[in-house]
């Protein structure tokens, strides 16, 4: 066998089509299926991905980490609960507020803030 025909039989036609999904021990998942499709939901460092569609929540936004917890919130309810510590690319200052899920296709998400007294 040649050096190319033994490295072309070692590749992973599935991972070339989009169908690898990750090894066990490998990304971290979220309980929360998608739900856009059902599949699991794998954090990486960037993003909280679907593994079957375009699906994605960023693991920054405005600054602030957020956690698989607050992932599988946002998932299950809706809304996360008031998150501190967003800031405001504009003003440069804190903020606080809840995310809420505004496509479930997509993933994407906007801040909802607290009313006040």
């Amino acid at each position: 066998m040649t050096f190319l025909t033994e490295q072309v039989s070692q590749v992973d036609v599935g991972e070339i089509k989009g169908e690898h999904k990750p090894r066990e021990g490998g990304l971290p998942r979220l309980e929360s299926p998608c739900p856009n499709c059902g599949n699991e939901i794998v954090a990486s460092a960037k993003t909280y991905a679907c593994t079957g569609c375009t699906f994605k929540v960023w693991s920054t936004i405005a600054d602030k980490k957020i956690t698989a917890s607050q992932v599988e919130t946002l998932i299950k309810k809706g809304k996360t609960v008031e998150i501190k510590g967003f800031v405001s690319k504009k003003t440069g200052k804190s903020f606080s507020a809840m995310l809420v899920l505004q496509d479930k296709t997509t993933g994407a998400v906007s801040f909802e803030f607290a009313k006040k007294k």
